[in-house]
């Protein structure tokens, strides 16, 4: 059974966190270099990872050209 103190400490943060979810997903604009920079990382990662496993590229239907072994 929950308890009168537990409920209002959960009912309060409930509310804390509803009243802040606006200001907290707010998110500040980032340079457009920064999302290409992210892009071609991104990229480069995923190539690797597909490169270092065969698998993955057969699941992805991937291993053609280059990678077909």
């Amino acid at each position: 059974m929950i308890d009168r103190r537990r409920f209002l400490t959960s009912a309060s943060a409930g509310a804390a966190a509803v009243a802040a979810g606006p200001a907290l997903a707010r998110v500040s604009a980032s340079p457009a270099g920064s999302d290409a920079a992210l892009a071609a990382f991104m990229d480069k990662y995923f190539e690797v990872q597909v490169d270092a496993s065969p698998e993955t590229a057969t699941q992805l239907g991937l291993d053609t050209g280059t990678r077909a072994r």
